[in-house]
């Protein structure tokens, strides 16, 4: 886990550290960029249609051009945080944030599909256009979280310390002190 390097110069003792740095990845920014941007569309959207407590299919309003029930809305905060989550680590997050993207993917493609047309404009209000919002979406995370490497920085410190020939660094005792 700990490297030790030593190095003497001049009667100085260098010892380089190096440890395991953090892992990073390109991936992280564009996850966390499209949680935020999918947590804000949604407070938006919940903002406009409210919540009642009969249904979550009613009231469809219009936002920003898109079509949304206060389930959808709901819908695209729960998956901004999931995205926002999944931007915190680079290393099994990015596999989490392709699953994030072709569920995306795959929900806007039912919409542009039309599959059970009546059903998901009941359900979550959308049309053709959130389709293709939710296709270019999760296409770009899941292209993130598939394509995008991951860095390994690893911590490196460089500690000088002034050798004493007269302690004997087996036990730690001073040499030639007196008892």
């Amino acid at each position: 886990m700990w490297r030790r390097r030593t190095h003497d110069a001049d009667r100085d003792d260098s010892v380089v550290t190096t440890k395991p740095g953090r892992h990073w990845s390109p991936a992280q920014f564009v996850s966390l960029i499209v949680g935020v941007a999918a947590i804000v569309f949604g407070i938006v959207a919940l903002a406009k249609t409210g919540i009642h407590g009969d249904s979550l299919r009613t009231p469809h309003r219009e936002v920003w051009s898109f079509d949304h029930t206060p389930l959808l809305a709901v819908v695209e905060i729960a998956f901004g945080v999931l995205l926002v989550l999944a931007s915190v680590s680079a290393g099994a997050s990015r596999a989490f944030m392709a699953l994030l993207g072709a569920l995306a993917v795959a929900f806007g493609v039912l919409i542009v599909a039309d599959a059970w047309p009546a059903r998901m404009h009941r359900w979550f209000g959308v049309h053709d256009r959130n389709g293709w919002l939710f296709v270019i979406t999760g296409g770009v995370v899941l292209l993130a979280g598939l394509v995008l490497p991951t860095f390994d920085r690893p911590e490196t410190r460089v500690v000088r310390e002034q050798r004493d020939d007269r302690v004997d660094t087996r036990d730690g005792h001073v040499r030639g002190a007196r008892a």
